[in-house]
């Protein structure tokens, strides 16, 4: 069980982070979230900022349980292939 959660927990921050966005500081948008971009933000550097600076919790909810099954596939083929052998 332990190894699932630390591998759901690998998972989640290395690919946020991978596919993550940083551009607030160049009059871009920070984006956060893959599949689905659950946080965005405009650093203020735009007109109606409000409309496009964001965080979604349904997108944040999707994304962990991708992760908490892709993590149990993960661990299910892992101990499939060590029982093969």
């Amino acid at each position: 069980m332990l190894k699932k959660i630390s591998l759901f927990a690998i998972l989640f921050f290395i690919i946020s982070l991978f596919f993550s966005e940083c551009n607030s500081s160049h009059d871009g948008l920070d984006k956060i979230g893959f599949p689905l971009t659950f946080y965005q933000h405009s650093g203020g550097k735009c007109y109606h900022c409000e409309d496009v600076s964001f965080f979604k919790a349904g997108h944040l909810l999707i994304n962990i349980i991708g992760y908490i099954l892709l993590a149990y596939i993960i661990s299910s083929v892992s101990s499939f292939i060590k029982c093969k052998k």
